[in-house]
């Protein structure tokens, strides 16, 4: 695989930046023109995949053109409030990538974007292989055998959520990537995990909820809609201490209607699904950024290690270990 960047110049011609991707290659690619500013890229490969930390700083208006040669799933992370306006020559379709968004994109052209020069763009994509993506995801839903089919028959398509909102638990796999990204020498087993725990996070992220209609439940549609947007609240403000009243509040229902709503359309308590969020984001916590129980057990508002070192430990399955032990 290899990646080409085309940036415009002070003369209005592109300038090609290319680089060969090979499966151990770590490499930086830099440009920097007086006239336009820079683009920093640093890369690193993995089998059928690479991953890019991309930083843009323009001083105009520039379009930046990307080969993406074969047939490959783009998952992009928008990471500042940068402007980024994106056409795909091989659909025609135009995204706007909205500060904190992400997004899934399969295109066969070529890619065209223009960036503001109001703010830096910042962006961590990953690119793999569509036929590797396509086992992976094969069989899991109808949604998943959709994109498949799509793949399969050359079909273009971009996939975002309604409010495609970065949560905290996706920033910090994010971040953990970064860092093993900038540290020079990364583990590739530690790389791939991460970047596979990310994937997997921005999927549960925009795959298509099952639908509920009012004729299924007591609940309105305009509850339902109400429940939603709760639970992306709650994917993005799941470390706050919000108490029953305070989601009553936040979504406008009632506690009952909120309570009995929750659990019929996420097949979840309220609350089981924000311990569920706060447990996933202690173990990347624990695991990834060394992060103490003690620590952690402040961070979720447990009074004593223990009763965070138990709930944990009931969460994952886990009987014993010194996996939490850490003071």
């Amino acid at each position: 695989m290899a990646e080409d960047y085309l940036l415009v110049d002070n003369n209005d011609d592109f300038v090609e930046l290319s680089f060969p991707t090979q499966p151990s290659n770590s490499k930086v690619v830099n440009h920097y023109d007086p006239a336009i500013g820079r683009f920093d890229n640093l890369t690193y490969s993995l089998p059928f995949m690479h991953v890019n930390d991309i930083e843009i700083n323009v001083l105009q208006d520039t379009v930046i053109k990307i080969d993406q040669p074969g047939s490959l799933v783009t998952f992009s992370f928008h990471l500042s409030e940068g402007n980024l306006d994106v056409t795909y020559t091989g659909s025609g379709k135009r995204y706007t990538m909205e500060n904190t968004g992400h997004t899934m994109i399969h295109d066969l052209g070529n890619l065209f974007g223009k960036v503001g020069n109001d703010a830096p763009v910042r962006i961590l994509g990953i690119l793999m292989s569509a036929d590797y993506f396509s086992q992976l995801i094969n069989g899991n839903d109808k949604w998943s055998d959709q994109i498949v089919s799509d793949i399969q028959n050359k079909r273009s398509f971009v996939h975002t959520a309604m409010a495609p909102v970065i949560t905290a638990a996706m920033k910090q796999t994010i971040g953990g990537i970064q860092q093993m990204l900038r540290s020079g020498r990364p583990d590739r087993l530690q790389m791939q995990s991460a970047v596979f725990r990310l994937l997997s996070q921005h999927l549960e992220n925009i795959r298509p909820q099952k639908v509920i209609t009012p004729a299924d439940s007591q609940l309105r549609k305009e509850d339902i809609d109400k429940l939603y947007r709760l639970r992306q609240y709650i994917d993005v403000h799941f470390l706050e201490h919000n108490t029953l009243s305070d989601y009553a509040q936040i979504s406008t229902l009632n506690e009952f209607k909120l309570k009995k709503g929750f659990r019929q359309l996420f097949n979840s308590s309220l609350f089981q699904y924000v311990n569920s969020l706060r447990m996933e984001y202690a173990n990347v916590m624990l695991c990834d950024e060394q992060k103490t129980a003690k620590e952690m057990a402040a961070i979720l508002g447990y009074r004593y290690v223990h009763h965070f070192v138990a709930a944990y430990r009931k969460h994952f399955g886990i009987r014993s270990g010194k996996r939490t032990d850490r003071s």
